[in-house]
């Protein structure tokens, strides 16, 4: 049998019935709906999540519990007279940023028939700087020797900050025009100074440690200078004589511990973020060492063992010493380093790991090279890596060695020794 699908008439007839299931379904559905709308309200509730409030917390009430002050016989102490014809007596404070016999004085060396060169020297070396013109003066040392001087920082000429004296009548504050001769002497044993010098040690990120008089941020100098920063909202500034420990945190803060035991980060200063100029330490021992704020890690603040007065600086002399060459000849006599240095005053410079320094040829035994260096031992006992500087790499212009009319030039090269007389 042959199957036959449905003809015109008959799915006319289906597509009838099927819309007309479609609409009984809808109308159906559309009565359940008017039903259920007939016995059930929605409501539309508001909440609302009250949150207790929580305060910040106050910022702390700090207590400040001084250091012990010091005598005062590590003070720079003299008398200024100026153009106008006046006088001050009293404690010193140079530039700021220098004021114990032990801080360094920044300056550019010109003596006659030799290039200018760089050359700091120790305040307790000095006994009178006479202003010469806008940016020069004249250095009468301890052993009566002149050396001229010109202005490389804030610390000669015209961009002197200012030179403070405190004295039996008060403070007064002059500037490098008013000069004309300023007189170093040790300070009477009667007059005590109101604020003392910085001291402590200081711990570099690579974990070296020195000791001394302490400058903060190329500024802050004394036990009632000032550290500022923030924090919790608060400005605060703490007398650094009220300060145990000051530890870099991060690059933009620190924290910094008080003698009182409570401890604060400060942050939003140039005094304790990257910001900040470096912080020093004078070194009676050594001379100066000098670290960024991305080097620093901590410094301690305490008196030191026994302070640093003018007479712990000798007259100056001529560097005196033998020289040892590579190939084991030895030279002795009066020494002249990089044919430059010459005075036990003088400075060797360069880099002691992740800090700068500045060593005194005065307290240097011995120097041997050491590639890309010096190796320097200290009349103390300790030793140094230096490196990153003409005076201490290739770029050393040689060691002269006189001796009578007898006069010997070692090259960097040939150069392997110099042992300095005690």
């Amino acid at each position: 049998m042959m199957w036959k699908g449905p003809g015109i008439g008959e799915d006319a007839k289906n597509l009838a019935l099927i819309g007309a299931a479609a609409l009984v379904g809808i109308a159906g559905t559309a009565s359940m709906l008017d039903d259920r709308s007939d016995h059930r309200h929605v409501r539309v509730v508001r909440t609302e999540v009250v949150r207790p409030h929580i305060a910040a917390p106050a910022a702390p009430i700090l207590r400040f519990e001084m250091s012990e002050a010091l005598t005062g016989s590590n003070r720079l102490y003299g008398t200024v007279r100026t153009q106008d014809g006046d006088s001050y007596t009293g404690f010193l404070r140079w530039d700021r940023n220098e004021g114990s016999w032990a801080d360094l004085l920044d300056a550019t060396k010109f003596e006659e028939g030799q290039a200018r060169s760089q050359s700091g020297i120790r305040f307790g070396n000095v006994a009178q700087i006479q202003a010469v013109g806008r940016e020069m003066a004249i250095l009468t040392l301890r052993s009566g020797r002149q050396v001229g001087m010109a202005s490389r920082s804030s610390d000669l000429g015209s961009q002197l900050r200012s030179l403070t004296v405190s004295g039996a009548t008060g403070e007064v504050e002059l500037e490098w025009r008013d000069l004309r001769t300023v007189d170093f002497e040790a300070a009477p044993s009667s007059v005590q100074p109101y604020e003392s010098r910085l001291h402590g040690t200081m711990t570099t990120r690579s974990g070296l440690q020195f000791t001394g008089y302490i400058t903060w941020d190329v500024d802050e100098v004394y036990t009632t200078d000032h550290l500022d920063g923030d924090y919790r909202g608060e400005d605060y500034e703490i007398p650094f004589g009220a300060i145990h420990e000051i530890e870099r945190r991060s690059s933009q803060a620190a924290t910094v511990k008080l003698n009182s035991g409570q401890e604060i980060v400060l942050s939003g200063s140039n005094d304790v973020n990257r910001q900040n100029r470096g912080i020093s330490v004078s070194d009676p021992l050594l001379g100066e060492i000098k670290v960024d704020w991305r080097n620093f890690d901590n410094v301690t603040f305490h008196p030191p063992a026994e302070e640093v007065s003018l007479d712990a600086f000798p007259s100056e002399t001529d560097l005196r010493g033998t020289v040892v060459t590579r190939s084991g000849e030895t030279f002795g006599g009066r020494i002249q380093w990089d044919r430059d240095e010459a005075s036990t005053w003088e400075m060797l410079n360069g880099r002691i790991g992740d800090a700068e320094a500045q060593i005194e040829f005065s307290r240097i035994a011995e120097i041997e090279k050491a590639p890309p260096g010096v190796r320097v031992r200290l009349k103390d006992g300790r030793t140094f890596d230096l490196y990153g500087s003409n005076d201490v790499d290739r770029d050393n212009r040689g060691v002269v060695i006189e001796a009578g009319s007898d006069r010997q030039v070692i090259s960097w090269r040939d150069f392997e020794t110099l042992r300095l007389e005690r």
